[in-house]
């Protein structure tokens, strides 16, 4: 069966007062996704928030915010495929 992730690297939340931006977990996602994509295992590595590298063919993670819906959108995705 094949594997599938879902790789979210959130850095900015909406109540900066409770938490604020973090530094760094686009690049730690964007590490984790690539490692999933090098082990071989998995037959496909969604990111979230992401964008397109189009000199390289793909996805990205990157900085920024992610809504419940995208992550619903994406997961949706995601079952589509799978059946």
């Amino acid at each position: 069966m094949a594997r599938y992730a879902l790789v979210i690297g959130i850095n900015d939340y909406d109540n900066p007062n409770f938490l604020p931006p973090l530094s760094k977990p686009a690049k730690d996602a964007e590490a984790v996704a690539k490692f999933l994509e090098n082990t071989g295992t998995f037959a496909n590595v969604e990111r979230l928030p992401n964008r397109w590298i189009a000199a390289e063919k793909r996805y990205e993670v990157v900085p920024g915010k992610v809504t419940g819906d995208e992550v619903l959108q994406a997961l949706k995705q995601i079952l589509v495929v799978i059946r």
